[in-house]
């Protein structure tokens, strides 16, 4: 579900950092204006742009008004296609070999060692578990990360 934002008079200001955060969740990112930083690193937001974000994203950017929600069959097929949960099982080698959800995955990094702590703020930023390789003599399980991330950001 995506929902069209607006901010107050006196939220459009915000940290960098919190812009380009939006800039790159926002359906419409590449077309919200933000003016120059000042000389506190503040930015605003150009009065009339809305962006379209997750529903999920919503607390992330508050305080801010909900414009628009877009609950559709089209936004639900997207939700739906980065969510498979299929699993397809080869009879012939009996190797599961993952649905759809693992064709939205471009980026993918490996953890070693991992505790449970930093797992968890991974998968806060985005990441997913793609493998997890239990080690012989080691506390934790190292982990084959990957997200959808177009732009190839590094961690």
């Amino acid at each position: 579900m995506l929902i069209r934002i607006d901010f107050d008079w006196d939220h459009r200001k915000m940290t960098q950092a919190k812009a380009d955060r939006l800039r790159a969740v926002a359906v419409n990112g590449d077309a919200l204006v933000f003016t120059k930083p000042d000389d506190n690193g503040i930015v605003e937001l150009s009065y009339g742009d809305r962006p379209l974000i997750a529903a999920s994203l919503l607390q992330e950017f508050a305080p801010c008004v909900v414009m628009q929600l877009i609950d559709n069959e089209s936004t639900r097929a997207l939700a739906e296609f980065g969510n498979k949960t299929t699993t397809v099982v080869n009879e012939k080698c009996n190797v599961a070999v993952p649905g759809l959800g693992m064709l939205t995955i471009d980026t993918v990094h490996v953890e070693t060692d991992l505790c449970t702590e930093t797992l968890q703020g991974l998968l806060d930023d985005g990441w997913r578990i793609v493998a997890v390789c239990v080690q012989p003599d080691q506390r934790r399980p190292d982990y084959v990360l990957g997200r959808s991330d177009r732009k190839g950001a590094e961690r």
